[in-house]
């Protein structure tokens, strides 16, 4: 029921978006695959009075409640306690990534479902080892029943293979004798048999080519192409480094009380049983090794089936706490109230977990903002255009041509790293593409874009590519207004909402000769002082006489942002004298109210990046001198305002006097391992930043800038921060 109300209302982009496609038209997902998945998708997306995409986001919150009723099981039996096993399911089902993973579609809850299932039948299967050791006959169908549950999570995903071996082995050391009988490896390899769906599909959606051939067959289920990245980080300079990063996830996912019952926990299963207690240290272990080494930006996904185990320890810190100090000590009176005490703690650790989670996701519950992305590109696109997108769009808009039936005259083109410049990729493709058909990209690379002979008009929420400039206003703009060297032809505000507004301007020059120009649209708050900005400049050699230049300006209201009345101003000034305005307009006045108190997460201190997040902290080391050549690391800590749907990246660059010298560091949050796209409000995230200064750098105070981008657009979350200096010494 919780999932239910709180589901993603439709369509998703990225992998999600593949998998609501590829479950809709029996297609083929990217490597390797998910047979059965997809099937279960198929059967659930033919419900009556849902979407196919809505109904392929509730089969996760289905597997996600048979996850956690089957981790209740396993701590109930484990803890003999039943109030322990409704603790770990509470536990599990709140955490920040499996509620989210609850809510949309994606393989990581079948692989939960999975996990949880062999765990609870490997308790099982020891219950009867141990309760009747003379019945070979029951223990061998629990044995097949672990057996499948194990086969049919390596099937579904080969990462978990690591996982569930330590779990099979520890059911073959209760028992080494079940190895004579065939049932179990027949069970564990039924599953496998899904794998049949890939040939018999050759051809469909997303079918690679080859997939029918036994080479392209292997290749697809053992996703061959992604063996560079398993244990890519498994080295001496980078595991330690990586390692770190588990604690900030693991606050991330649980609140201070929840990770205090697992140590109790964890500690108190070895004493319980010291075989199972270390067997599921050893099982949760391993696969947190294998996920935090693995080179990809979705590590907090890939844990969740560790997050199964952690719940098991979780619910023995329930259970310990209940009967701690029962005994000669206590008086009779005394001991009936300490699993009351342990039940109040439970509670109250689960409800610091449910106040920070739950409001984030009735927001997120809301939002439809991938529907409304898509629909806007796809609507707006010239006849017969091809829309070059980046994954995380490319699917949905997929979607809506091929089971929605929308466009089908343009072409939609996923454009994929490959060569060592992803811009550079983007230029080729839009090279080939731009002489024969229209051209419309959803991201956008300033250097590389402004080197082509091409005019990028903003075209909704992406942008058209032109060969010739726009000479006429587009339709919709409001607002015009005559000035000396240059009209103000409009304005049009495309989204508003509590965090910021998007406006489309048009400025047309009427001197003779192109100049630098630089135009600008201010937000001023109640008092009149500068709120947000956003500011584009055009070099004189960039645009042609006459040619309408037409910007997107994107500006955001910061989750403090006072109530009252705003003002939207626009103006142009030439680049070389900022302070003096050719131009400026009033546009309009915007009535803006409190923010929620729930979603202002603010620090002493801390600055807001946008509406997006704050920073509250900036730690340099070392704090003092630094010679040429030496590394310096940079320690930042965000704290997200709001739920974030935006995949942004954080760019660090050390800048010495004068600008004579310059190093950068780019990435996605914590190491790639919590990408902003999984931030709840309130989510703590602690990014760290090596720079090594340049051997040749002139010495002197070189300044270190922060700054927050759009990973598609580019576009920053406001100006650069400056966080703090290192003084550069010479050896």
């Amino acid at each position: 029921m919780l999932y239910s109300v709180t589901l993603a209302p439709g369509l998703l982009p990225a992998d999600a978006g593949e998998y609501q496609l590829t479950g809709t038209l029996l297609g083929v997902a990217h490597p390797p695959g998910f047979a059965l998945y997809t099937l279960l998708s198929w059967l659930i997306s033919r419900l009556p009075g849902l979407s196919p995409a809505t109904a392929i986001n509730w089969l996760s919150a289905l597997s996600a409640a048979g996850a956690i009723a089957l981790v209740s099981r396993a701590a109930a039996r484990v803890w003999d306690s039943p109030l322990a096993g409704m603790a770990g399911a509470a536990l599990l089902g709140l955490s920040t990534t499996f509620w989210a993973q609850a809510t949309t579609a994606n393989i990581r809850m079948p692989a939960a479902l999975a996990v949880a299932w062999a765990l609870e039948r490997l308790l099982h299967y020891r219950a009867v080892v141990a309760e009747h050791p003379g019945h070979a006959a029951e223990a061998n169908r629990a044995l097949a029943w672990l057996a499948l549950a194990l086969g049919l999570g390596v099937s579904h995903h080969a990462s978990l293979v690591f996982i569930l071996a330590v779990l099979g082995l520890y059911a073959l050391w209760l028992r080494p004798s079940a190895l004579r009988r065939p049932w179990p490896l027949l069970a564990a390899a039924a599953p496998f048999l899904a794998w049949l769906y890939f040939p018999l599909r050759a051809g469909a959606f997303g079918a690679p080519p080859g997939i029918a051939t036994l080479s392209g067959f292997l290749e697809h289920i053992l996703a061959l192409g992604f063996r560079g990245d398993l244990f890519f980080f498994a080295n001496p300079s980078a595991l330690p480094a990586r390692l770190a990063l588990f604690g900030n996830i693991l606050s991330f996912e649980f609140q201070g009380p929840l990770l205090a019952l697992m140590g109790i926990g964890a500690v108190a299963a070895c004493a319980r049983s010291r075989s199972l207690g270390l067997a599921l240290l050893l099982a949760a272990g391993v696969h947190v090794l294998v996920a935090i080494t693995y080179r990809a930006p979705q590590t907090v996904e890939y844990l969740l089936p560790a997050y199964v185990c952690l719940a098991v320890w979780a619910a023995g810190g329930v259970a310990t706490l209940a009967r701690a100090g029962r005994g000669a000590h206590l008086s009779r009176r005394l001991q009936p109230v300490l699993p009351l005490a342990a039940a109040l703690a439970a509670a109250w650790a689960l409800a610091s977990q449910w106040q920070a989670a739950a409001p984030s996701y009735r927001a997120l519950a809301r939002q439809d903002s991938t529907r409304a992305y898509a629909e806007q590109v796809l609507n707006q696109a010239p006849p017969d255009a091809v829309i070059l997108a980046t994954w995380h769009w490319a699917t949905p808009l997929w979607y809506l041509q091929q089971v929605e039936g929308r466009r089908p005259d343009v072409a939609v083109r996923y454009v994929f790293p490959q060569g060592e410049s992803l811009a550079q990729n983007w230029v080729d493709e839009i090279s080939q593409a731009l002489p024969a058909r229209p051209v419309v990209v959803t991201s956008f690379y300033g250097a590389e874009f402004g080197a082509l002979p091409y005019h990028f008009v903003p075209l909704g929420p992406a942008w058209e590519v032109r060969a010739e400039p726009l000479t006429l206003a587009p339709p919709g703009l409001t607002g015009a207004q005559t000035f000396a060297a240059w009209n103000f032809l409009g304005y049009q505000i495309e989204a508003s909402s509590d965090q910021g507004l998007s406006l489309r301007a048009a400025w047309q020059g009427t001197a003779t000769g192109p100049e630098d120009i630089a135009f600008f649209v201010h937000l001023l708050g109640p008092d009149g002082s500068l709120h947000s900005q956003k500011d584009f400049t055009h070099g004189a050699g960039a645009y042609a006489p006459g040619e309408v230049l037409l910007d997107r300006y994107t500006l955001a209201l910061a989750p403090n942002a006072p109530p009252g009345t705003y003002r939207l101003v626009a103006g142009a000034y030439r680049p070389s004298a900022p302070g003096t305005r050719l131009a400026e307009v009033a546009l309009t006045a915007l009535e803006v109210a409190a923010p929620q108190a729930s979603a202002v997460h603010q620090e002493p201190n801390a600055l807001p990046l946008g509406s997006a997040m704050w920073l509250a902290g900036a730690e340099i080391v070392p704090a003092g001198p630094a010679r040429t050549g030496d590394s310096v690391r940079v320690r930042l800590r965000f704290v997200a305002a709001r739920p974030l749907t935006v995949d942004y990246a954080v760019s660090v660059s050390l800048v010495g006097p004068d600008f004579r010298w310059q190093v950068q560091s780019d990435g996605t949050p914590a190491g790639g391992a919590i990408p902003t796209l999984k931030w709840i409000a309130g989510s703590r995230v602690t990014d760290t930043h090596t720079l090594r200064i340049p051997a040749d750098a002139a010495p002197g105070p070189a300044v270190v800038y922060v700054v927050v981008y759009d990973s598609f657009t580019q576009q920053p979350l406001g100006e650069a921060v400056r966080v703090g200096e290192v003084e550069v010494i010479g050896n």
